[in-house]
């Protein structure tokens, strides 16, 4: 497999990831959305009486349950973009933006350029 078809086959399945993580993403705030709802409901089924404390604990738990999905979710979408930004190569500090010294090789790399230059010298 050349390198040309493993970045192709990288990045289309982080963009698949990112598609995937939308989707969930708005589900989960469909979840949400609605358990709030229904705590509400429960809640004032529970003030006239035809609910108990533990109906309402019930439905506090699925808005907990339907909230963690959300999260959940959220930091799949971070990750795959996160997976698509690498396959892209722009998974670098300076393209990020991070406040932080880059530091490359290359002073390095002219120091010891030639370093066998004196050995040749020597020997002919």
């Amino acid at each position: 497999m050349s390198a040309y078809d493993q970045i192709r086959e990288a990045v289309i399945s982080a963009w698949s990831g990112i598609q995937s993580a939308d989707a969930q993403i708005q589900a989960a705030q469909a979840a949400v959305s609605s358990s709030n709802t229904v705590l509400e409901g429960v809640i004032q089924e529970r003030d006239l009486g035809t609910r108990t404390t533990l109906d309402v604990l019930n439905s506090q738990a699925d808005l907990t349950s339907s909230r963690e999905a959300l999260i959940n979710a959220s930091s799949n979408k971070v990750v795959a973009t996160f997976s698509l930004l690498s396959a892209m190569g722009r998974l670098t500090a300076q393209d990020l933006g991070l406040p932080v010294e880059v530091k490359t090789a290359v002073p390095y790399t002219q120091a010891v350029e030639d370093v066998w230059q004196e050995l040749r010298t020597v020997v002919e």
